[in-house]
Order: C-alpha cells, then sequence, then structure tokens
C-alpha cells in the first residue's frame, strides 16, 4: 500500500463496512467499478474530487471526514489546502500523476527511515 500523507481509502473501506456495503455495492450504488473502490481502499489510486463528495454522500458523511485521520486533522495539512492539493492533480495526465505520487511516497518512506535510525529501530 502506498501512503500519500492521508489515509483516504482507509476510511472509505471502514465507512463501507460500517454501512454494510461490499465493494460491488458501494461500486453499483457510485457509478464505478468494484476494482476502482478496490484500488481505491488500497490507496493504489487516488479519489478524484469529483468522486468524493459522490462517495462521502452514499457513505452517510462529508467529503471533510474522508480525509480525517482521527486526530481532527487531515494527514497535518488543512482540509482546503488537501482539496487544492487534488484538484490541480487532476489536471495533469495520468502517467505525472503516478510520478508525483512515487516521489511524494519515496520521501514519506525517507523520513520514516530517518526517524526509526533516529529512533534507534529498525
Amino acid at each position: 500500500m502506498t501512503d500519500r500523507g492521508f489515509d483516504i481509502g482507509r476510511n472509505i473501506r471502514k465507512l463501507r463496512k460500517d454501512k454494510g456495503l461490499s465493494q460491488a455495492e458501494l461500486a453499483r450504488k457510485t457509478g464505478v467499478s468494484q476494482k476502482v473502490i478496490s484500488a481505491y481502499e488500497r490507496n493504489y489510486r487516488l479519489p478524484s474530487s469529483t468522486f468524493i463528495p459522490v462517495v462521502a454522500e452514499t457513505l452517510g458523511t462529508t467529503p471533510d471526514a474522508l480525509y480525517d485521520t482521527g486526530e481532527g486533522k487531515s494527514g497535518g495539512l488543512k482540509r482546503s489546502s488537501l482539496w487544492k492539493i487534488v484538484e490541480r492533480l487532476e489536471g495533469i495526465p495520468e502517467n505525472e500523476r503516478e510520478e508525483v505520487f512515487e516521489l511524494i511516497d519515496r520521501f514519506l518512506k525517507s523520513k520514516q527511515r530517518k526517524k526509526r535510525k533516529k529512533d534507534g529501530l529498525r
């Protein structure tokens, strides 16, 4: 799973299960395939800014709640800032978006390694 600084996928999965829906049922209700829902839940794909409100409404929540880390904030970012980033990413081709995600992923993994090393962990 790719860690992109926030875990929209985990929140979608939790809310879907809380509603008693399968991935296939959520897919039908939101107009995407089950494979797409699976990719979102595993954070292999980032939901579009147009999909977020649709899935939020279907799951009986708000778009902001999907970005919530459980600490009252969205991965340390203001929610409006996160939305702006997501919307800007939609304006670039998919292959370039993946390059951005790979850069972010490498950066976050590097930070985690440095923190573990500093803390004396492997």
